[in-house]
């Protein structure tokens, strides 16, 4: 008997195997003969899109990107690869890979709005705003009916405090389509509400609705609550405001045990005596000096900032994720002495793009005074402004905004914000006692109050000369995408002083949790 040898089959067979699974729902099946096509071809970028449409549908992201990008070299022709991995790129942070993948597919697809609107997305993400919205308008000329174009070149409009315009695309985003309640939340924010304005009556209305999103609720709720504090009916602004946290908490739970934990590991790595003798050392030749603008979000960290990058030495970065991202694996503490070099090396590498040439910059990530002690040891050159505000009005403002691409679930729930608040009063007593006068101390209500002599020692502490334009701040054209943009371009106000007053039944629990400090 004679025993015919069966050829295995063909890469091209394999293939199509893969497809027919894919097609029957078959994913698991499917993914591994995928697999087993790009080990036998791994320039096959029909194979790897496929898998990664696979790998995507089971919520692994990270591992269709890394999928996509193995076969790029050979993929520069697959506009549907290109587009997919561009958009991979952006959601992961690599802004600079993502943008040469986009351009390598608008080559093909010049005129393709969701690729112009991923560009416009990524040059969001770089803070080139004005190249963002040439982008974005290139979109809405292709294809005016199209909701994503609007609505992002509304948020890039509201970053240059170009109010009217921002509203303007987010009302044509709604109109466009009704159920992208992001569009109406951002009227909502903007807009000076009146008891006989027609937004508040829509986002009303569309509570009502059983198929929005819990993120859209929150949204929702939070912009209501806004709109209800213009028409000064603060106890109806409370509900909107506190609905938007019960949902927010309910969904994102929040335990205080995680951070007491990392606060404590933070007073513990502190070294006094190096930190003693690094101060001394001089600065990197040529790098931009920091400028840490720390406290709580919401102490006015975005108005000290707008001061300070209105001075012709400075530059304002925002609020840069590098130091966290550095410094926290999840919720542990990642840190040694033995990293200050790769520390210094990379932080000030992501400065120097944000300096445009000037001396300094600040990073205004609020969150950073977890850091002091450590950052002190890693950039000896670097100054600390502490931005204070009334724990009341500061814990009441957490209270009235939504920060959903945040780590702020703390902020969500009476008894844990004031938990919060107190474990930070805590760690920023214990930085005072160990660093002395390296940190200035800013009281919010000090400045509005004597705005001449706190600029002086603003600039003072920092070894700055006095400049017109600081005092002027509100005048300085720059993006800014905190959610303060509106406020720090009205200058210097008193409303925002003893707000809390007007929830004081409402918060009494949180007050009362805060003034436990004191007894």
């Amino acid at each position: 008997m004679v025993f015919m040898h069966q050829n295995p089959p063909s890469i091209q067979q394999l293939y199509l195997q893969a497809n027919q699974l894919l097609n029957q729902g078959q994913l698991q099946q499917s993914a591994t003969l995928f697999q087993r096509v790009l080990s036998l071809d791994p320039k096959n970028s029909a194979a790897a899109l496929q898998l990664a449409r696979i790998l995507l549908r089971a919520n692994q992201a990270l591992a269709a990107k890394n999928t996509l990008e193995s076969v790029l070299p050979f993929a520069k022709r697959n506009f549907e690869l290109l587009h997919m991995l561009g958009a991979l790129q952006l959601q992961s942070g690599a802004t600079e890979k993502a943008l040469s993948t986009i351009e390598q597919a608008l080559a093909l697809r010049p005129e393709f709005v969701p690729t112009l609107n991923i560009k416009g997305n990524i040059l969001l993400e770089q803070h080139k705003f004005e190249a963002a919205i040439a982008c974005f308008e290139a979109a809405i000329r292709v294809d005016p009916t199209q909701v994503d174009p609007h609505n992002n070149i509304a948020w890039a409009y509201r970053a240059l405090g170009e109010k009217e315009q921002a509203i303007k695309h987010f009302n044509a985003a709604y109109q466009l389509d009704n159920r992208v309640t992001e569009a109406l939340s951002g009227v909502l924010l903007l807009q000076r509400n009146e008891k006989t304005s027609q937004a508040p009556r829509d986002a009303i209305k569309q509570l009502k609705r059983s198929d929005l999103t819990m993120p859209q609720r929150v949204e929702l709720n939070f912009a209501l609550g806004k709109a209800m504090e213009d028409c000064r009916d603060y106890p109806k602004a409370f509900s909107f405001f506190d609905e938007g946290n019960r949902l927010w908490h309910e969904a994102n739970p929040y335990k205080i045990e995680q951070d007491i934990k990392l606060f404590s590991e933070l007073k513990r790595a502190l070294n006094p005596e190096r930190l003693e003798k690094i101060q001394q050392d001089s600065p990197d030749h040529g790098s931009p000096i920091p400028i840490f603008v720390i406290g709580m979000p919401r102490s006015s960290t975005s108005l000290v900032e707008q001061i300070l990058a209105s001075h012709s030495f400075v530059s304002g970065a925002g609020e840069l994720p590098d130091i966290t991202s550095l410094l926290m694996n999840g919720h542990a503490l990642n840190w040694d002495q033995s990293r200050i070099p790769e520390i210094r090396s990379h932080y000030l590498t992501t400065l120097k793009k944000h300096a445009h040439g000037k001396p300094y910059v600040v990073d205004k990530m609020p969150q950073n005074f977890r850091f002091v002690g450590i950052l002190m040891e890693c950039f000896p050159e670097a100054k600390f402004i502490h931005c204070q505000r009334d724990a009341r009005d500061n814990c009441l403002s957490l209270f009235k905004h939504h920060f959903p691409m945040t780590s702020h679930n703390y902020a969500y729930d009476q008894h844990s914000l004031a938990q919060y608040h107190l474990l930070y009063q805590d760690l920023m007593a214990f930085w005072e006692a160990h660093t002395g006068s390296r940190v200035l101390n800013l009281s919010y209500e000090t400045l509005v109050d004597d705005f001449d002599n706190q600029l002086l020692g603003l600039l003072n502490h920092l070894g700055l000369e006095y400049e017109e334009g600081c005092k002027h701040f509100h005048e300085t054209k720059r993006a800014i995408r905190t959610a303060s943009s509106d406020q720090v371009r009205r200058g210097l106000y008193k409303s925002g002083v003893d707000q809390w007053k007007h929830y004081e039944t409402e918060l009494a629990a949180l007050f009362s949790e805060l003034d436990k400090r004191n007894d």
